[in-house]
């Protein structure tokens, strides 16, 4: 039956049962104005909610017991609402509804007033709430919420002036939570009671209007509350039967506590992104863009928190949610106490664990290997009993810094305790805050794979990643760090790579007094722009850092010896720091007396040379220096290696043993100045970039990276061919030119690989080795080298810009460009010029080669190489060659068929036994390895003496002939006859030991190549001639001599089967006693290394 009232509805003492259905309430109120109310009336056994009331306002119900409804005992929507001393007991979930059934749902109402109501039994939820402002003066109160899953829950609900209140309510033996808040911005939990429940509070805090690269601060605060875990009247058998509607909503149950008792609440959440129940559970929480988020614990009560109904039982005050996965943001507390228990009662942290969410997914190492940090600060000492600032946290030593002794939160061993039993620390006197360093620029990331290093009075730690909303994280989703520092301390900040060009910095869990100071190490020189609330913080001159910190917030520092920009964080305020897009000028000048004002006049000349805008120029240091304080400068390697240890990864089984202390790479660099007896050396150091707009963060670039480049590249050839002297006028000794990644491009590692280039003026071009004789056409063998020298004779490393190298070019001195080929231009490279392939296409006894800068245009140096010869190759030579070759071939062949057709012969007349056929051949092969030491004591011939006195000659030859090919040995006369020790080298020329051929005469067998390479030859008289004519062929040019046999150690395998048939052999050497075929003499041409020659 439906009853549709028009107007206003009071009912006073009634009793309504067994009224109601699905589609309708027992008692509904549409569009109601003030006026109407319910008093002192009784609801039950409905068949759908008790009471609703939708679009009205003003309504009142008071003292009204609503029992066994089939939905919401009382569900309110609008405005107005004023509902005290109700009671609503078994409310059930109905089998048709997904959400959520509750005792009391005004989640949609505002402005309502909740006293002395009490919800009992409920299926799902006691009162399901929208909170109110937290500056309201009529508080709930009185409120009481029993044996529900959930208590007190308010879910994705926000106020207008950013801020929820929720107060007065009474939770005890709640399945899951006592109270389950989680609401957008921030909240204010006060006179809050929870007893005997599996958690008191899950409370989770997140900020979804925050745009991208900014962070919102929002916080938690419990005050003037009671947690009680395991109170007296808790039955240990009745109170812990789980209900029938906790099967039906298995995968929402509450996180459990690894020690098996109950948890007074949850580690707090902060996110950019609320919960996304019903697919997820109410405690899992993914992260997305950090928040400035923090609880706060005032005048709150622990109590009761004991071993409870079995002996493995262990309460714990505050446990970390393990299905939380972003930052881990810090809970404070005053005047807060935890009564009669134990520290392992207090706070418990698990050891690192893989993130619940991952499980049954493979993900690579590095997601699992982040540790997770926590903060609890009690900020008066009444929490813990211990003379204040006291903090708390985990013991995090990651693996990356397992080789270093002190590793993990800086902590001062006579104040810091660790406590086992809750696997951290408890510092008394001691300060601790959460860092949050989030990158803005959203195209750079960091690799996974390596960590983030923090090093903080020589504790070595890593910072926390952020985990992204995917079940693995990727190299291009990790853009926020966290970590726990001390204040009052400085902590270097380390990169593996590059540091990014945007950084965000913010404090969390700190008074707004304290202070810290971050040192951020960069590859390079740099002037990052520090900004306070968008408002630019100009460097600060200091004499020692430690000072920074009589300073206010923002106030930096860059170390240009360290590479290490120092800024101050202090209180809440965030600093946002941009690396400049820029080049800096580092040069040494010397000078007798400084006038007045040369600062703004070195600035002026630079402008006006570079033609750029005044503005786009600075002058950023001076300071006594030299070039050594140059190289210190340029030397980012170092920089690193003194201020960021190289933290490796080290798995748990292998890290035993390898602990070592941070020591000597984390020493200040000093520069001793020099001394005033000596003439006076400064380093300049200018910056030119785009400056940024004072009044905002904005950059509005009109120097192009390319442009940047262009000037880099003019004033490095400026200072190496006199002019930045004129132009600054006075002496420049060396030059550093840096570029920041926004000039290089991000992600380019090279300046920390190869380092900064330090450019001296060059003062000469040396030649350092000179050209050899040559023939016409044919490469010299040995090709010229030259080297740049400045004016202390020493080598000048680096000649223009690494990209654009000087370029030298070779002629030939008095003839035509045309007369000399090859590679006549030839880049420097460390210094050097070296050219390749020349060769001179005319001959001549007294040519030079001429050496000249062709780029950069202005520089003027010039190099002339010593005399040197190119002789003609005439074809009469040529072509007796060929012809003894030819001969040579022929014998071979006609030789070989001789031994073939004695050895028939042979066989045909002797008739021996089978059994002695191999000591036969033995005796023959024996016979035969004696020919070669026969020859050597000379050719047997009726002219034996003189072609001993000719085989002399022609050794001594050949080895010179062989000498001429070596590009480090300069020979002079090439048509010498007779020479008896090696050609001495020009001066200058370096001369490492040659390799010498040498002659053997064991009837050894060239392989030949396309041109026949034997010479023999049957007559004494053309054997000498062609021996003649070889020799000056082979003095001619390497190009054309004989092929050598390339193999030595087949060449010994041959000597010593001389006497057997090769296939391979062209060139055979019979011997005399063997006199039925007919005698050939051979001479066969072999080259060895010098070892080889005794």
């Amino acid at each position: 039956m439906c009853i549709v009232f028009v107007g206003v509805l009071q009912l006073l003492n009634v009793e309504i049962q067994n009224l109601g259905s699905q589609l309708y309430s027992s008692i509904e109120f549409t569009g109601v104005s003030a006026g109407s109310w319910v008093i002192s009336s009784t609801i039950h056994q409905s068949c759908g909610v008790g009471i609703r009331a939708s679009a009205s306002h003003g309504m009142v119900l008071n003292d009204n017991v609503v029992f066994g409804t089939s939905g919401h005992g009382i569900d309110l929507e609008g405005q107005n609402y004023s509902l005290t001393n109700n009671l609503v007991v078994l409310t059930m979930q109905s089998a048709r509804s997904s959400p959520w059934v509750a005792g009391i749902k005004v989640d949609y109402a505002k402005d309502i007033v909740l006293r002395g109501n009490v919800v009992a039994g409920s299926e799902r939820l006691g009162f399901h709430i929208c909170g109110h402002r937290c500056s309201s003066e009529a508080l709930w109160s009185d409120n009481v919420v029993h044996s529900s899953l959930h208590g007190l829950h308010l879910y994705k609900k926000r106020e207008p002036n950013n801020c929820t209140g929720v107060s007065g309510f009474l939770a005890f033996k709640n399945f899951d939570y006592g109270a389950m808040v989680q609401t957008e911005n921030s909240v204010d939990l006060q006179n809050i009671t929870l007893v005997d429940n599996t958690i008191g509070l899950l409370a989770v805090g997140y900020v979804s209007s925050a745009p991208p690269g900014s962070i919102r601060a929002v916080q938690i605060v419990l005050r003037n509350s009671i947690i009680v875990a395991t109170s007296s009247s808790f039955d240990c058998i009745q109170d812990r039967k789980t209900p029938q509607s906790a099967n039906w909503t298995s995968t929402d149950r509450a996180s459990s506590n690894p020690r098996g008792g109950r948890i007074g609440f949850l580690w707090p959440v902060f996110t950019s992104e609320p919960n996304q129940w019903p697919q997820e559970p109410w405690h899992k929480v993914r992260s997305s863009h950090p928040v400035s988020g923090i609880m706060k614990l005032q005048d709150v009560t622990f109590s009761s928190f004991v071993k409870s109904c079995y002996s493995g039982d262990l309460d714990v005050c505050i446990l970390p949610n393990e299905y939380s996965t972003g930052i881990m943001y810090p809970i404070t507390a005053e005047r807060t106490r935890m009564l009669r228990m134990k520290d392992k009662n207090k706070f418990y942290f698990p050891p690192s664990q893989p993130r619940k969410d991952l499980e049954g997914t493979i993900c690579l190492e590095s997601d699992w290997e982040s540790p997770r940090k926590y903060l609890f600060t009690d900020l008066d000492g009444r929490t813990l009993g211990l003379p204040p600032p006291v903090t708390v946290f985990p013991k995090t030593e990651a693996e990356w810094t397992g080789s270093f002794f002190n590793t993990g939160i800086f902590r001062e061993e006579q104040k810091c305790t660790f406590r086992a039993m809750i696997h951290g620390f408890f510092c008394k006197q001691t300060e601790h805050v959460v860092l949050i360093l989030h990158n803005v620029d959203v195209t750079w990331t960091v690799p996974t794979s390596y960590p983030l290093v923090s090093v903080t009075n020589g504790f070595v730690d890593t910072f926390s990643r952020v985990k992204d909303n995917t079940l693995c994280s990727t190299a291009t989703s990790v853009s926020s760090f966290y970590t726990i520092l001390p204040t009052r301390q400085i902590t270097k900040v380390c990169f593996v790579e590059r540091t990014p060009p945007l950084l965000h910095f913010s404090l969390l869990g700190n008074r707004s007094t304290s202070k810290l100071i971050l040192a951020v190490f960069y590859n390079e020189i740099q002037s990052p722009h520090v900004f306070l609330e968008k408002r630019l913080i100009p460097p600060t001159p200091v004499e020692s850092v430690s000072s920074l910190l009589n300073e206010s917030a923002g106030a930096n520092y860059f170390d240009i010896m360290n590479n290490l920009l120092y800024v101050v964080l202090q209180g809440g305020e965030p600093v946002e720091i941009h690396s400049s897009v820029s080049i800096h000028l580092a040069f040494t000048v010397t000078f007798s007396v400084l006038e007045k004002g040369w600062e703004r006049a070195m600035l002026e000349s630079l402008t006006r040379f570079l033609q750029i805008d005044p503005n786009q120029i600075k002058f950023t240091l001076e300071m006594p220096g030299t070039k050594e304080t140059l190289e210190a400068i340029a030397n980012s390697r170092g920089k690193r290696k003194r201020n960021c240890p190289t933290v490796i990864y080290v798995s748990a089984s292998t890290r035993f043993g390898q602990r070592r202390p941070l020591m000597a790479e984390m020493m200040s660099y000093r520069i001793t100045p020099t001394s005033s007896a000596e003439t006076f050396s400064k380093v300049i150091v200018i910056e030119i970039g785009d400056l940024p707009n004072v009044r905002s963060t904005e950059f509005i670039p009109s120097l192009p990276s390319n442009r940047l480049q262009n000037l880099a590249y003019q004033v490095i050839t400026a200072q190496q061919t006199g002019v930045l002297e004129d132009v600054l006028g006075m002496a420049v000794g060396a030059l550093l030119v840096t570029q920041s990644e926004g000039v290089t491009g991000y992600r380019n590692a090279s300046t920390l690989r190869t380092g900064n280039l330090i450019y001296t003026r060059p003062s000469v071009l040396s030649m350092l080795v000179q050209p050899s004789d040559g023939e016409v056409g044919v490469d010299l063998p040995v090709q010229p080298q030259l080297v740049f020298l400045d004016e202390k004779n020493q080598r000048v490393e680096s000649l223009g810009f690494p990209s654009e190298p000087w370029i030298i070019s070779a002629s030939l001195e008095g003839a035509s460009d045309l007369m000399l080929k090859g590679c006549t231009q030839a880049e420097t490279r460390d210094g050097y010029v070296s050219f390749s392939r020349l060769s001179v296409l005319i001959s001549g006894s007294n040519w030079r080669l001429v050496f000249t800068v062709t780029s950069p245009p202005g520089a003027n140096f010039t190099a002339r190489s010593k005399t040197f010869a190119v002789l003609p190759v005439t074809h009469k030579e040529r072509s007796t060659i060929i012809l003894a070759l030819s001969l040579c071939s022929v014998v071979s062949w006609l030789a070989l068929s001789c031994l073939v057709c004695c050895w028939f012969k042979k066989n045909k007349n002797r008739k021996i036994k089978p059994e002695d056929v191999s000591e036969s051949q033995a005796k023959d092969q024996k016979k035969n390895t004696h020919i070669s030491s026969k020859h050597r004591g000379g050719l047997q011939v009726k002219t034996a003496k003189e072609d001993t006195t000719m085989g002399e000659d022609m050794r001594m030859k050949v080895m010179q002939g062989r000498q001429n090919q070596f590009p480090q040995q300069s020979t002079e006369g090439v048509t010498k006859r007779n020479i008896s020790h090696r050609a001495v080298p020009e001066e200058g020329a370096a001369t490492p030991a040659p390799k010498t051929p040498r002659i053997t005469s064991q009837g050894l067998t060239c392989v030949p190549g396309s041109l026949a390479q034997q010479l023999t030859l049957q007559e004494p008289g053309n054997w000498k001639e062609a021996q003649k004519q070889l020799l000056r062929y082979q003095l001619a040019g390497h190009n054309q001599l004989l092929l050598l046999c390339p193999n030595l150690k087949r060449e010994r395998q041959q000597g010593q089967e001389s006497s057997q048939l090769n296939k391979g052999s062209d060139c055979i050497e019979i011997s005399p006693e063997k006199g039925s075929c007919v005698s050939s003499e051979t001479v066969c041409l072999h080259t060895a290394p010098s070892e080889t020659i005794q």
